[in-house]
């Protein structure tokens, strides 16, 4: 007498047992996973925001070279606003910034100059619990990112 493997006797695929225990992983997946990217998501928020910030001042140096005169970025609520043509580069919505000038009053704008300096500056970002910064220099006009944390 011959042993029947389950192919040959018709038997493959998976048991309802089986079936229910992977159907239980991916509804357990599926729920966590959204929880996990919105804790995420305001640490990215601010971290872009920093960068966004970066971006305009260095476009706006640029252009304030190119024209020879000083130029203004404007904090307002859609982002930051400068130029003649009235550039604007937006930050997320649930973000929040302020900007500060060095003895610590809260300013709405940054001046940058034509040789490359800037009005002393720092603005804080902040989602949440999670909250970052950008300082720009007076002396260069170097603005920089500083770490984002918890």
């Amino acid at each position: 007498m011959r042993a029947t493997s389950a192919i040959e006797s018709g038997q493959c695929g998976f048991t309802l047992l089986e079936l229910m225990v992977v159907l239980a992983i991916l509804v357990m997946g599926s729920v966590l996973l959204p929880m996990a990217f919105d804790r995420m998501m305001p640490g990215r928020r601010v971290t872009v925001s920093g960068q966004r910030i970066v971006a305009a001042i260095r476009d706006a140096e640029a252009e304030s070279q190119a024209s020879g005169r000083p130029l203004r970025l404007q904090l307002q609520e859609e982002g930051i606003v400068w130029g003649e043509h009235s550039k604007t580069i937006a930050l997320p919505a649930r973000t929040s910034v302020t900007a500060t000038d060095p003895n610590g009053r809260t300013t709405r704008q940054i001046v940058v100059f034509p040789d490359g300096s800037a009005r002393a500056t720092r603005f804080d970002i902040r989602d949440g619990i999670h909250h970052g910064a950008v300082v720009v220099s007076g002396i260069t006009g170097h603005a920089v990112v500083v770490a984002s944390s918890q």
